[in-house]
């Protein structure tokens, strides 16, 4: 039904009916931080237990660009014939409720593609909708404590999960939908966590590559997708990082350097523009309310 690269899976508990197979998986821990999982005949459905390993996130290999890795969420899909890489910080132990649904039953809900699309698949890593978690938490109750007919129950459980995935996937609206001309969800944390590495910030050039597009498309995107410019992103960011850098007894001198400035006299300018006060008064003014 589905594989994992040399990922060490019990299975805890088990049911399966003709429309899916439901089971409790446990996680050992092991050292790899990095994960595929290829679906064959069924869709996926993954409902955590457990904390997920810090930083979880993965990419849809042969739907996304290589370097597009989202964050998973508490639920995630991998619709069938997908494949997932993933990725989290090493030595997690986790559990999940995993639901291998027959691609069959979505027939009469869905169309055979639908789940599928490319500019859909983001939606399906992070599924935050309460009637969904609701079955999936019934489900792994009735794994861990099976009730009169629980074969029929998760059965009619089955069967209702693929007429609600139908419902999410209709009414999700992905942003790189909704912006077209925008740069995409993931383009944009990368940008976010490099602006917010303490030092000299980063070039249009070298946030373009990261993000594997060209300059043009970053100032054009970026605008489109927050109304604001990468230039005055990158401003804004770097007096964030003064002004954390204010409250420490780092010099004005090397904080001027620290921040990629040529000289404290530009460090100051930039400063007391934006802040409207230069660092100096800024300094003793929080020393002061410390106090």
């Amino acid at each position: 039904m589905q594989s994992f690269a040399s990922q060490p899976i019990t299975v805890a508990n088990e049911i399966s009916v003709p429309a899916a197979k439901v089971q409790i998986l446990n996680y050992a821990p092991r050292g790899d931080c990095e994960q595929t999982m290829q679906t064959r005949g069924d869709h996926w459905l993954d409902l955590t237990l457990s904390p997920r390993p810090l930083n979880a996130r993965a990419n849809f290999t042969g739907y996304w660009e290589p370097q597009r890795f989202e964050g998973i969420g508490k639920i995630f899909m991998v619709p069938s014939g997908g494949e997932l890489r993933a990725r989290g910080d090493a030595g997690f132990q986790q559990s999940s409720l995993v639901c291998q649904l027959d691609p069959k039953i979505f027939e009469q809900w869905l169309q055979p593609s639908a789940l599928l699309a490319a500019d859909q698949l983001a939606a399906f890593l992070d599924i935050q909708d309460v009637h969904i978690h609701q079955l999936l938490s019934r489900l792994a109750h009735e794994l861990t404590d099976p009730g009169f007919s629980s074969e029929a129950l998760v059965e009619l459980i089955c069967a209702q999960l693929a007429i609600e995935l139908g419902r999410y996937r209709t009414s999700s609206e992905l942003e790189d939908n909704n912006t077209p001309r925008g740069l995409k969800s993931y383009q944009l944390r990368l940008i976010k966590e490099r602006l917010n590495e303490l030092g000299v910030p980063p070039s249009l050039a070298e946030l373009a590559q990261l993000c594997g597009i060209s300059v043009r498309h970053l100032t054009r995107g970026h605008r489109a997708s927050t109304g604001q410019s990468i230039g005055d992103a990158i401003a804004e960011v770097r007096i964030k990082h003064a002004i954390r850098l204010l409250q420490t007894d780092m010099s004005i001198k090397a904080i001027a350097l620290t921040l990629g400035f040529k000289s404290s006299a530009s460090f100051c300018h930039v400063f007391r523009k934006a802040m409207a006060e230069p660092p100096g008064q800024y300094r003793l003014r929080f020393s002061r309310v410390r106090r």
